[in-house]
């Protein structure tokens, strides 16, 4: 497994992070978002449907009352689905499980650990913890592909660069 912490200190600064990350993501990569209420899950979310399908930000919704969304990437459905407003894993047992983990998607699960069973079918596990003020994320990306695997997908080093500098927009996440 691989580790990488990221920082970020406004809502940009997240979706650019994102944007990179979405370009390493390939058909059958599953990506579990945790973090609190406000972590800056969506604006992640957001940033990985808005590179892969070339959709503005500002026009992707949020499926915090439908649960899931849809998008299509040429050939490729990308789901992003939110868990927050699910009060138990009964709630779920509808949700098309099978086209979110097909292996031509690309899946995003926004409070995914409301659900512990997905958490071993998403390769990438991102966790959003605020850091020293309310304006600093750090974004904990875990790659749990196994280490002797070939190296596709693996963390780029394009994302090392994310890491705070004196160029680092400041803001809300």
């Amino acid at each position: 497994m691989k580790v990488l912490n990221c920082h970020s200190h406004s809502a940009e600064a997240t979706r650019r992070l994102a944007e990179n990350f979405a370009a390493m993501l390939k058909p059958g990569d599953c990506v579990a978002l945790q973090g609190d209420l406000g972590a800056g899950k969506t604006t992640f979310a957001k940033g990985v449907v808005s590179r892969l399908t070339a959709i503005a930000p500002e026009e992707i919704g949020s499926p915090t009352f439908t649960l899931i969304e849809e998008y299509r990437a040429g050939a490729t459905p990308i789901y992003h689905v939110d868990l927050y407003r699910m009060t138990s894993p009964a709630e779920a047992e509808n949700l098309p499980w099978d086209e979110v983990f097909a292996p031509e998607a690309i899946s995003l699960i926004e409070w995914a650990e409301r659900l512990p069973r997905l958490l071993p079918y998403c390769r990438y596990h991102l966790i959003f913890i605020e850091a020293e003020t309310e304006d600093h994320r750090i974004i904990q990306i875990t790659d749990t592909k196994d280490p002797g695997a070939p190296p596709q997908g693996q963390i780029p080093e394009a994302l090392e660069k994310t890491k705070p500098n004196a160029n680092t927009p400041r803001g809300n996440s």
